[in-house]
């Protein structure tokens, strides 16, 4: 698993705890439709990782999630 990832949700495992920070600091980290896939990579991967014994959501700038990015495309909560 590892270091952080070029990704909205970088990934850093140290001491068993996999950090999994909100990484949009230039849209105080509203939320997107690739927001919403990438934790199913996350936690997938992290279920298979033998390393990993807990997962903490947080985020990488002062806020720690702004809501739905409305500039963005897509249905991000599954709401019609």
């Amino acid at each position: 698993m590892g270091a952080a990832r070029d990704s909205t949700l970088p990934r850093d495992l140290r001491d068993e705890v996999l950090a999994v920070p909100l990484n949009r600091p230039a849209r105080p980290n509203a939320f997107t439709t690739a927001m919403a896939e990438e934790p199913i990579d996350v936690y997938e991967s992290a279920n298979s990782d033998d390393e990993v014994r807990a997962i903490v959501v947080t985020e990488a700038c002062p806020t720690f999630c702004a809501g739905t990015d409305l500039r963005g495309t897509g249905n991000v909560f599954g709401l019609d």
